[in-house]
Order: C-alpha cells, then sequence, then structure tokens
C-alpha cells in the first residue's frame, strides 16, 4: 500500500477555505436508484413511464401516487444504456413535469404528457426532487458503445436546455434554485472529477460548464448562492482544474462579469471591452451593481491559484486520482503520472491568459484576443501587421493611449500580483519562488532529476511568458507621480531578470516594456544588462535567435527598436554610474554603464541597420545609430585628449586597411563584421563607427533604400551628420566614397520614369544635394574625379540631363541641350551647390584689384551702379586717345554674395589675329574664263506719225516763256549740268574699275560703359517698364563713408550673410514702439536671453 498516496490525497488544503472557512460543502450524492434497485424494478419501470409519458390524463391523483412514481422515476434514469427508450421516456417525463414552473407554451408546440393534479397544484413542492433524481442521466455508464453514449448525450443536453429555461423564465424559490444548481454541480462532478473522461463523456463537459456558470450568474441576480454553495463550487472546480473547458468557461464567464464591473466602476468614458456577440447577454442588463461585484471577485478566485496548474503533484491531490492509482493494472502508481496530467501546460496557457485579459481590461487596453476568451469558439482569424506606408512610420497603427482613469499599478497588483509573481517566476531559481511555504501534511513534488524538471517546466515556458508580459504591461501603466511600493518593484524586477534571461520568454518582455524605460521607475537601471542582451539577440540578425511563439514577429521588432531607442542616450547619461546589480550578483564590479552600454548598444545599431528589411523600422534605426556614433566620437575624442602622448593611435593606422579597400563591390557583411571585431574599449572605436556607419547607410541608401523616401530622407540626414563627425583631417577615400554615393543616388533619383516623380521623389534629391554641401572640404576639390562627379550631379539638377551620357554615345554642348530641370526646387539646390562649389574652389584666387589699387595707377574715379539688388558693379571707362590699339574697354569690378571679381572687357570689329591698317582682303579670282556674251539685239523703234494731239499740249519752253518766271533760267541751266554729268559718266563707265571699301577709323570719343550696360540688359531705349523697380541705380560715390562702406563690404566673408531681428514681447503689447522698446529694457526674462545665447 502506497502510504504516501493516502496522504496527499487526504490532505486538506487550505487553499479552499478562505472566505467560505467558516461554512461546508454540500454533498453531491445524486439522485441513487432507490428502493427499487434493490428489488429489480426494470419491468416496473416500463410499465409505469410507458403510460406516464402518453398523453392521455394522468391518472395520478394523490401525493403518494405522484411521490412512488418519482421513485420509479428515480431508477429510471440510472438504467443502462442499453434501455434507452424507458431512459428517453423518463427524461421525457420529467421535462413534462418540469415545465409546470415554465409560463405556459405556445398552442403551435406539440403536446407534452399530462402532468399529475397534485403536482400541478404545488410544482415547486416535487421540483427539488426530480431536479436530484435527475443526476442519475449524467452518471457515466460502463461498457457501452459509442452509439448509446452518444444518444446518452443527446438526453443530457435536453437536460440542459431545460435548466437554462428554468433559469431564464422559471418560477424558482431559493430551494428549487439550490437544487438546479446541486444538479448541475452533480452534472460536472460526474463528468469531469475522474482522471479521463469515460468513453465519449467528453462531448458533454464544455456543454455542462457553460451552462453551469451562465445558471449560476443568472441565480447571483435572482437568488444569489449561500456560502455553502459557493464553497462547493469552488471545490469541485478545483477538482476538475485538469480539464481545459473549466478554464475556458471560466475565463468567459470573469471576463464578462468584468466587463459589466467596470462600466459600474468607471462609467461609459473607460474603453468597453470587446465582448463576443453571444456573450453579450449572459449577465443579466438589470443586475445590481452590488451583485455584480460580489460575484465577479467569488467566480474569479473559483479555480484557486492559476499557477496550481504547473504543479501535477498539486492537481492530482482528488480522490479521483487516488482511484485510478490504486486500480491501475501495474499496481499503485504516484497520481501525478496520469496521462491527462500532460494537457496542464495548454491548460496553464489558457488560465494565464485569462488573467492577462482581466489585466488588460482593468488598464483599459482590451485587445481583439478578448473575443476568442469570451466566446464559445475560438478565433479563427488572427490579426495581422497592415502593410508599410510612407505616412506611416513608426508607426503604422500606434497603441491607443492609455486612458487616465486606469487604477493604479498598486492596484492591480493587489488582486492579480501573488498569481502573476508567482507564474513568472516557475522553473527558475528556488530562492525567488518560495513565496507559498508548503504547509504541514502537504507533500512534496516528486522526486525527479533537474534534466527531467528542467524538461517539463519547458512546457509550461508560453503561459510564463503570458504572466511576465502582463506584469510588463501593468508597471509600464504607471502615472506620472505615482507611486509603487518598493516589494512590487523588487519583485516585478527578479522576474523580469530571469525572464529575460530565457529564451522561450524574452520576447514577451521585450513586446510589452518597451517604454519602461520612460518612466523613471525607481531602481529600473538594474534591468539595462539584460535587456541590452535580449535586444542583440532580436536585432542583430534578420530572425530573432530567441523563441518567438506566437508573437509577431514585425511587432517584436518595432517593440525592440522602440527600447532601443530609450536606451541610446544612457552610455552618454550615465556615463559614469555603476551598474546597478541584484543583491548577491556580481557580474558587472567595476564596471560603469557608459563602459558597458557603449559599444553594445553601437554595435546593435549597426547590425540592426545592415539587416533590417522594413523601411518603416530603419527611420528610427537611423535615429539610433546616429546617436551612437556621435557619443562614441565624442567619448574617442575625450580619451584622445586626456591620455598621454604616444597612447592613442591615428585611426589610419588600425582601419585604413579595411576603408582603403572598400569598394561598392565589397559585400555589406564584411564592412558591419570589421566593427564588431573592434573592441569597444579601444580608442580608435568611434573613428572607426563612423566610417563603418557611413559606409553601410551609403550602400542601403543606393541599393534598397532608393525606392523608399522616407527612409532616403532619414539616411540622408544621418549622412550630413556624419559629415561633421569626421576628424579635421579625414581620409580622402572616406569623404570620397561617400560623395561618389551621394552623387549616384542623385543620378538614378533624376533618372526615374516620369510618372515615378513626385514632391516627395524631388525633395529627396534636393537633401541629398544639401547633404554633398555638408561633404564638400577643399581635399575633394582639388580631386579631379571627385569633382567631376559634383560638376555633372550640379549640371544634370540645373540643365535636367548629363553632357556625358550613356558609354559610347558623344557629349552634348550645352547648345544642343534642352534646359528642362527635374523641378525648380532641384535646380536651386544644383545651383546653391555649384555656389559652394566656386566658393571653396576658388578660395585661393581672392581679386586684389579694387578702387585704391586704380587710384595709385592714375585711373581716374570709377562709376558705381546697384544691380538688381543685389550685385554693386564699378566701372572704370578707359580713354583710348593714347592706345595704341585703340578698343572701346572697359574695367568692371563686381561685388555681391560670392565675393569680389574684377574683369576687363573690350569690343572688337574684327578678330585678335586680324592687324590694324592692313590692306582688304582680296576679292576670289573666277578660275576659269567667262563665256563672251552676245551683244543685245537693239531694234529701232519706229517713229510715232503726228497727231492731233502733240499740238494741243505746249512745250515746256513755251509755258515757261509765257509764263515770265524769273527762275526759269535756272532751271534750264540745272537741266544743262545733270544733262552733262549723266553724258560724262556714261561715257566713262566702261573705262573706270571699282574701289574696294575700307573700314573706317575706330571712334575713339564715346561712352564704354553705356554700350557694356545696354548688351546685359541694364539700359533699354524705350525705358523701364511702368510698375517695375528699376534694375539699375547709380550710386553717389562722393558721399561720405561711401569708401570706407566698400572696404567694409569687402572685409565681410564671401558667405551669404542673413541679419535676423528678434524682438520681445510683453503680453498685452499691440504697438510697434512699445515691442521696440524693449530691447533698451534689463528687466527681460531669464529665458529670453539664454535662448539668444544659444
Amino acid at each position: 500500500m502506497n502510504v504516501g498516496i493516502f496522504n496527499r490525497v487526504n490532505f486538506k488544503s487550505k487553499d479552499s477555505e478562505g472566505m467560505y472557512s467558516e461554512w461546508s460543502s454540500l454533498p453531491l450524492e445524486g439522485g441513487g436508484q432507490g428502493v427499487l434497485g434493490a428489488v429489480g424494478g426494470r419491468d416496473v419501470v416500463l410499465a409505469v413511464v410507458k403510460q406516464l409519458a402518453s398523453h392521455q390524463p394522468s391518472p395520478l391523483t394523490t401525493d403518494t401516487e405522484v411521490e412512488w412514481v418519482l421513485e420509479v422515476l428515480r431508477y429510471g434514469l440510472s438504467l443502462p444504456l442499453t434501455e434507452h427508450e424507458a431512459l428517453r421516456a423518463c427524461v421525457y417525463v420529467c421535462h413534462a413535469w418540469l415545465g409546470a414552473l415554465l409560463p405556459p407554451a405556445p398552442a403551435s408546440q406539440p403536446p407534452q404528457p399530462a402532468i399529475p393534479p397534485p403536482l400541478a397544484a404545488d410544482p415547486k413542492r416535487y421540483a427539488a426532487k426530480i431536479l436530484s433524481h435527475l443526476h442519475n442521466l449524467f452518471v457515466p455508464r460502463a461498457d457501452d458503445s459509442a452509439d448509446l453514449i452518444s444518444k446518452q448525450a443527446v438526453l443530457c443536453h435536453r437536460v440542459l436546455r431545460l435548466a437554462r429555461s428554468l433559469a431564464d423564465s422559471g418560477a424558482l424559490g431559493p430551494r428549487e434554485w439550490r437544487a438546479l444548481l446541486l444538479l448541475l454541480l452533480a452534472a460536472a462532478a460526474a463528468l469531469l472529477a475522474p482522471p479521463a473522461p469515460h468513453h465519449g463523456a467528453e462531448q458533454l463537459c464544455e456543454r455542462v460548464l457553460c451552462v453551469l456558470f451562465e445558471v449560476w450568474i443568472l441565480a447571483c441576480h435572482r437568488c444569489f448562492p449561500s456560502p455553502a454553495l459557493w464553497r462547493t463550487l469552488r471545490e469541485q472546480c478545483v477538482r476538475w482544474r485538469h480539464r481545459a473547458p473549466l478554464a475556458e468557461q471560466w475565463a468567459r464567464a470573469s471576463l464578462c462579469l468584468t466587463a459589466r464591473l467596470l462600466a459600474h466602476m468607471y462609467g461609459p468614458m473607460f474603453p468597453a471591452m470587446p465582448i463576443g456577440e453571444e456573450d453579450a447577454n449572459l449577465v443579466p442588463a438589470d443586475m445590481s451593481a452590488e451583485a455584480v461585484m460580489q460575484t465577479w471577485y467569488r467566480i474569479l478566485h473559483t479555480i484557486g491559484n492559476p499557477v496550481d496548474l504547473c504543479r501535477p503533484h498539486v492537481i492530482s491531490q482528488t480522490p479521483e486520482f487516488l482511484q485510478y492509482s490504486m486500480t491501475a493494472e501495474d499496481g499503485a502508481r504516484d497520481p501525478s503520472t496520469h496521462p491527462c496530467l500532460q494537457a496542464l501546460p495548454a491548460i496553464f496557457l489558457k488560465a494565464m491568459k485569462g488573467v492577462a485579459a482581466h489585466v488588460d481590461a482593468f488598464l483599459g487596453t482590451p485587445r481583439s484576443s478578448l473575443i476568442g476568451l469570451t466566446g464559445s469558439r475560438p478565433p479563427s482569424v488572427v490579426p495581422t501587421t497592415p502593410p508599410n506606408s510612407i505616412s506611416s512610420q513608426v508607426g503604422e497603427t500606434e497603441k491607443p493611449p492609455l486612458t487616465p482613469l486606469r487604477p493604479k499599478v498598486n492596484s492591480i497588483f493587489h488582486l492579480f500580483g501573488e498569481w502573476l509573481f508567482e507564474a513568472a517566476l516557475i522553473g527558475t531559481t528556488p530562492n525567488y519562488n518560495t513565496n507559498q511555504p508548503r504547509s504541514e501534511g502537504t507533500p512534496p513534488p516528486p522526486s525527479l532529476s533537474d534534466a527531467t524538471h528542467r524538461l517539463n517546466m519547458m512546457s509550461y515556458q508560453p503561459g510564463r511568458a503570458v504572466a511576465l508580459g502582463t506584469l510588463c504591461r501593468v508597471i509600464c501603466s504607471k502615472q506620472c507621480r505615482e507611486e509603487v511600493v518598493a516589494p512590487y518593484l523588487a519583485r516585478t524586477y527578479a522576474a523580469l531578470q530571469r525572464g529575460l534571461r530565457d529564451p522561450a520568454t524574452a520576447a514577451a518582455i521585450v513586446l510589452d516594456a518597451a517604454d519602461i524605460f520612460r518612466l523613471d521607475l525607481d531602481g529600473v537601471l538594474v534591468l539595462v544588462p539584460d535587456f541590452i542582451t535580449a535586444l542583440d539577440l532580436i536585432l542583430s540578425e534578420r530572425e530573432p535567435k530567441i523563441d518567438c511563439g506566437s508573437i509577431d514577429k514585425r511587432e517584436l521588432r518595432k517593440a525592440a527598436i522602440s527600447l532601443l531607442l530609450s536606451l541610446v542616450a544612457f552610455p552618454y547619461h550615465y556615463r559614469g554610474l555603476a551598474v546597478p546589480e541584484f543583491p548577491g550578483c556580481n557580474e558587472y564590479a567595476g564596471m560603469t554603464i557608459g563602459d558597458y552600454a557603449r559599444g553594445k548598444l553601437s554595435l546593435i545599431c549597426v547590425s540592426a541597420v545592415q539587416v533590417e528589411t522594413s523601411e518603416a523600422l530603419a527611420v528610427p534605426l537611423l535615429s539610433a545609430l546616429y546617436l551612437c556614433v556621435r557619443h562614441n566620437a565624442y567619448v574617442t575624442n575625450t580619451k584622445s585628449h586626456s591620455a598621454p602622448p604616444g597612447s592613442t593611435m591615428s585611426h589610419s593606422t588600425e582601419y585604413k586597411a579595411h576603408s582603403d579597400g572598400g569598394r561598392g563591390d565589397h559585400a555589406q557583411d564584411d564592412y558591419a563584421a570589421d566593427v564588431r571585431d573592434l573592441d569597444p574599449s579601444s580608442p580608435v572605436f568611434g573613428a572607426a563607427l563612423v566610417v563603418r556607419a557611413t559606409y553601410l547607410v551609403c550602400h542601403r541608401l543606393i541599393s534598397s533604400w532608393k525606392g523608399d523616401l522616407q527612409v532616403s530622407l532619414a539616411a540622408l540626414e544621418l549622412l550630413s551628420g556624419l559629415a561633421k563627425l569626421h576628424s579635421v583631417k579625414p581620409e580622402a577615400i572616406e569623404r570620397k566614397r561617400a560623395v561618389r554615393w551621394i552623387c549616384d543616388y542623385i543620378s538614378v533619383q533624376c533618372g526615374r520614369p516620369p510618372q515615378a516623380h513626385s514632391r516627395d521623389l524631388h525633395s529627396c534629391v534636393v537633401a541629398a544635394y544639401h547633404c554633398l554641401a555638408a561633404w564638400l572640404c577643399p581635399a575633394l576639390l582639388a580631386d579631379t574625379d571627385c569633382l567631376t562627379a559634383l560638376m555633372e550631379v550640379v549640371e544634370l539638377g540645373i540643365s535636367g540631363s548629363k553632357s556625358h551620357g550613356k558609354p559610347g554615345e558623344p557629349p552634348k554642348m550645352k547648345d544642343e541641350k534642352e534646359l528642362k530641370p527635374v523641378s525648380m526646387r532641384v535646380r536651386d539646390a544644383a545651383e546653391s551647390l555649384l555656389m559652394l562649389i566656386l566658393e571653396q574652389g576658388g578660395g585661393g584666387s581672392w581679386c586684389r584689384l579694387d578702387e585704391r589699387w586704380l587710384e595709385a595707377l592714375g585711373h581716374g574715379a570709377l562709376r558705381h551702379f546697384a544691380a538688381d539688388g543685389g550685385a554693386l558693379l564699378s566701372l572704370l571707362e578707359e580713354p583710348l586717345a593714347n592706345s595704341q590699339e585703340p578698343q572701346p574697354t572697359l574695367v568692371v569690378i563686381l561685388r555681391c554674395g560670392w565675393g569680389r571679381y574684377a574683369w576687363s572687357l573690350s569690343v572688337r570689329g574684327a578678330p585678335r589675329c586680324a592687324q590694324r591698317g592692313a590692306a582688304s582682303c582680296a576679292r576670289p579670282v573666277n578660275m576659269l574664263e567667262p563665256p563672251p556674251r552676245a551683244p543685245p539685239l537693239c531694234r529701232p523703234l519706229p517713229a510715232s506719225p503726228p497727231c492731233a494731239v502733240d499740238s494741243a499740249f505746249p512745250s515746256l519752253e513755251a509755258v515757261l516763256r509765257q509764263l515770265n518766271d524769273p527762275d526759269a533760267p535756272v532751271l534750264f541751266k540745272l537741266l544743262e549740268q545733270q544733262a552733262a554729268i549723266e553724258k560724262r559718266v556714261k561715257d566713262n563707265e566702261d573705262n573706270d574699275s571699282a574701289a574696294e571699301c575700307a573700314p573706317p577709323e575706330p571712334v575713339t570719343e564715346f561712352q564704354t560703359a553705356r554700350l557694356f550696360l545696354s548688351h546685359f540688359g541694364y539700359l533699354n531705349i524705350g525705358g523701364d517698364k511702368k510698375g517695375c523697380a528699376p534694375r539699375l541705380t547709380a550710386l553717389d560715390s562722393s558721399a561720405p563713408g561711401f569708401h570706407s562702406a566698400l572696404r567694409r563690404l569687402d572685409a565681410t566673408g564671401s558667405r551669404a550673410a542673413l541679419t535676423v531681428h528678434v524682438l520681445y514681447a510683453r503680453a498685452g503689447q499691440r504697438h510697434a514702439h512699445d515691442i521696440v522698446a524693449n530691447a533698451h529694457r534689463t528687466d527681460l526674462a531669464p529665458a529670453y536671453i539664454n535662448m539668444l545665447r544659444g
């Protein structure tokens, strides 16, 4: 005889006491067989029930007869399943007789068996006894076929529907409610208490539990159960914990009550829980707040401690398991080895999901998974993460903010903390899992080897992960200025530390603790090393190196990046703080948070950027990478300044070999591995990190990020920042490689088809031009290849195409290209870059020619003009009288935002190769003799015969004589002279040769400046258009201080300088003179003064 088994079963756990310690549980003996069972009443049952099931008037007229028939029905309900007709008739009669408690049925339904007059007169007198007898129907029969068991299940379902109808609309008193609840408890105990279901009894388990909790909630509304009934329910549920339907129905009922409880406690402004449609009416709408609260708390603790599901030796402390152990074929064996207990890990997971759902409801963040917990059927669709879009960065579907009405962290831990802390520490060091001392007489767990124990505990890790995630959500719900008691914080940190070191649970913690370092929790820095280790396992590879279970890997990576962003500032903020540790631990002795986290976080960022495939998650990673690189560069510079001479190495000595060999065709993994191989404590770690980060971002920008504009903008911003982190004397190849990558990026983006061009794309191109401006330095501009690449992208931005096209194509000249820039913003950015190139490239050729230098040479005063409001023209006209080669010459001094420049301009009528005064060019001579031309044939005209008309008009001489005009002789004299000249020209035209045309002598007296200004469009013959400001304004050079102003202008840097006026406006000031007068006051706000100081 195994005495240990008896001790285990006979031990009465104190867990079943508590609020019901002063009450005793009710026996669930069932109906029994009565006296007919001893005398063989089968024939009696068949004879009596057949008549009672008919529709004839009932022959029972006295109470004694009804009592006797009830004994017959009692025995009939316990008959074997082979007597199915008798069993069905007994159920039929009991259903009809209990129907007397229900409202009258409609006439459309089939008629029911006749009800005896005594029962019709007082149905409550017999209802309790009938309900007690119906328990016999649920008792499993031995050695029955599956077909008979299915028929029994049909009858049981009919009785359960009757019980539900009685609870809904039956006229029940306290006695009837008690009998109904005891019937459901007894039926559930008969089916659920045995270690394994008898044959097909599993079909009824979930249905019985569903009806039991539904009817129990209705009883709490109409006739609150007594403490004895509550204790009976609790004791029975503790015996049924090896059944999965119990955890499901418990979670379903308690969550529906939780939803109603939250509505009563916090009102309609609190976020509502999602409840399944079929469970919306599980809690009556008119149930009072007090009844809801009492029912909720009692049902919540009905199954005892859910963590006991991890202890098979506790779950098997029931008489039914003892019976199995004693009747086993291979002799007495430990009840905790029953095969049905292998389902405990899955049941534990369901129970912890139920607890987590309660916690989420109180936090005001109910999840869609609650619908599956509150419904009788599990959800068939698992929500997935929506695809990425440009407008959703950090998130795509951000988590809703927590409601300010949520309870405090301490309150939630008061309710669920004991279960959560214990569940979060299962399978860990016993020192942290002894919060429940073993009572006297409690048998210890079975003796298993450590390996076997660990193997068994591995199956419970999913449930433990749920508990750890719930702990994280609770602790992260802390509100501002809320105090969490120290014991809860200590237990939470202990659980999280061990959870983070377990690959099976680390993912759940990281998923739900994304904001744990943003809440300023006391002592939270003790978790920094373990969180950094977990982030390394999640972000360093494409697939996490830990077990994710059912966790969405994208959401896990998103939470890990959020955690990383909250940690990147710690090495700089806590750089001198020692790493906090748990009492008794000495893993990080002598280390500071800055030394420990600086290098690890940097390597995590580099690896994460390298393997990240989601563009939306790459943007925050780039921000984290820049902070890490910047902090490491700062630390490296500090160490190099504080270290003794000779102790630091030039960064060119350690990683120059890598960078010199770095070409575009190298594998990306090789460059990331270079940084991983370096020691973070090395003095060149920061410089090497800058180089590797530059290459990595450039490579991904041109290879995989060029299609995502949001990531491209973030990458270009990062590269602009990295340009400032390179050392004062950078390796030319590093900057040259970065500039070539960015130039290629501009070329690729501008070369995309027209339908792909958008405002966002042009913004990326503009950002790329600004990034190039940040990388410019004299060393790059001195490199011919780099300068060529820069000028090509400048040409591309201004004109829209390059002169040098594809290989093999001839270059296009400027006059052959169409001026069609990608956009005006791109053109402006390219012109700005060109201005910087010209400014930095020509920094050593500053023009020394100015007014004072010209005056020293004896030249006259210059004329000054303001052109277009942004340039100053100074013109000097040179005299041409004493020049050997007089040409219209002008000296121009231009002052603008790019600096001061001077030109000497002259206008020539002939090329320089032509000498002044030389003979005219010879005419071309025809080498062939012209053919002789035939003399023209002139036919003489016949003389016209005289006519009368000839005499009708007098001659000119006659008219003049008649008029006696004194000027007539003068006219005749002129006519004679003209005739003589014409005759002489006609006589000499064949003898004279044609004279060549010679250019006239140059004019030496004219305004050369006017000619220059006219050529450039500053002077118009018709004057400027009306309403437009003049393009050219003459300046008075004789004004006092004019020349000193020019010298101050020349002393100003060549960069464009902007003047910003910052004015201080007090509240209520609306006049300009009052606001300007504030600049002379000394009682301005200190914050304003600090802002001006930068």
